[in-house]
């Protein structure tokens, strides 16, 4: 029997809660819980991504200009998405009554946890649902989430779709609507793992999702070889849902190699199982924290305040961020000021990053050392001598802020 979704979570000291569901909350919880690993970020929108929801998939320093008036950090694919139904209804808090709401990021650990309390609007059934999900600082490139659902008062059938979602695209101001900056490159479904890749359109960089969906009911664990799904649960029986990823870019593997590398990590992380992984990836954020937790006495609030932002410190740049990366203004938690760099960052970020971190300190100067030529240049256009670094910058250090902005 699968350990309860709940039981893995720390101390509530180290919680950021977000109880009962509101709507005219949503995009400030998504941003508030936030998991990443330096790599890759991930805004905390709800599996089901209910209306006016903006789910965020980003790849640190993967930007993309190509129907957009400035180069912008991507919105990729979001890996996040996971549909269930019941006699037609859809799971989720805009189609159904819901009785409980909760979620709880854990910041010892980088754990999004989430529980449902559902009635259908059809026969007036009530669910319990719960998931679990992580962005692993052990590998960057993998990612794992757990459903468990249980009929509380009847046997139900359950439907579902297993896809990860290229419906998404970056929010744009009214004269440039939404923006979508990748095509579909490939797919392919081969022994139960499930394979996308899109391709960038300006710059040509390959996103790979390789993916392996496995079911629980009554201690049965099989592989699902189909995106669509059905499974039957009695009443009081507990169906438990594993959804592995790999992720990669070809900026670190190579084209003809990136399917392989894919399908290979993912087997191997579905090979080890979610206990396994959600373990090595707990130990890797206790290790951060022994370097970088600031304890203070007397004031929990403060204390959690404080630990946040060093929470969103570890996931904005970790030894896991590219080399030359720096991290945007809104670092990996959305798409503000397009994900841009700007020029004051190392006066904010170097000094924590120095002290628990050196290389990744490294990592942001070497930004600055990469793209210095850029700089020379504007400094020359100026008529100044030496480097002028743009207000904001994005992969190639040159000025890409908006042009609607006056200083």
């Amino acid at each position: 029997m699968a350990t309860p979704l709940h039981k893995r979570l720390s101390l509530p000291e180290w919680y950021i809660l977000d109880i009962g569901w509101n709507p005219s909350r949503q995009r400030q919880a998504e941003t508030l819980l936030t998991l990443g690993n330096g790599y890759l970020g991930s805004r905390g929108a709800l599996e089901e991504s209910p209306v006016d929801g903006q789910p965020g998939t980003f790849f640190a320093g993967l930007f993309d200009d190509t129907g957009a008036q400035v180069t912008e950090m991507i919105n990729a694919p979001n890996p996040m998405s996971f549909v269930l139904a019941v006699g037609g209804e859809k799971l989720g808090v805009t189609a159904m009554d819901v009785l409980d709401f909760r979620r709880i990021l854990d910041m010892h650990q980088g754990l999004l946890y989430r529980e449902t309390l559902y009635r259908t609007t059809i026969g007036k059934r009530k669910i319990h649902y719960e998931s679990l999900r992580f962005f692993s600082m052990a590998n960057p490139h993998v990612v794992a989430f757990r459903v468990a659902v249980t009929p509380l008062d009847h046997a139900l059938t359950f439907t579902g779709r297993s896809t990860v979602d290229t419906s998404v695209t970056n929010q744009g101001l009214v004269t440039e609507g939404a923006k979508r900056h990748f095509h579909l490159y490939d797919f392919s479904n081969v022994d139960g793992v499930s394979y996308l890749c899109t391709k960038t359109l300006e710059k040509e960089v390959l996103i790979a999702y390789a993916s392996i969906l496995t079911v629980n009911v009554n201690g049965r664990t099989v592989r699902q070889r189909r995106r669509k799904f059905e499974i039957a649960v009695d009443k009081g029986q507990t169906a438990v849902f594993t959804r592995y990823f790999a992720m990669y870019t070809s900026r670190e593997i190579k084209t003809r190699a990136i399917r392989s590398k894919a399908m290979n990590t993912v087997r191997r992380a579905a090979a080890a199982g979610f206990d396994e992984l959600v373990a090595r990836h707990a130990r890797r954020w206790r290790s951060l924290w022994q370097h970088c937790d600031i304890r203070l006495n007397g004031d929990r609030r403060l204390q959690r305040a404080l630990r946040f932002n060093i929470y969103h410190l570890l996931i904005a740049a970790s030894p896991h961020s590219p080399s030359g990366y720096s991290v945007g203004a809104r670092s990996l938690s959305g798409e503000g000021y397009r994900g841009h760099v700007f020029w004051d960052t190392e006066i904010f970020l170097l000094p924590f990053y120095i002290h628990t971190m050196p290389d990744v300190a490294r990592k942001l100067l070497e930004y600055r050392i990469q793209r210095i030529a850029a700089a020379r240049e504007k400094a020359r256009a100026h008529g100044y001598e030496g480097a002028m670094f743009p207000w904001e910058s994005a992969d190639t250090g040159e000025d890409v802020t908006p042009t609607w902005h006056f200083f």
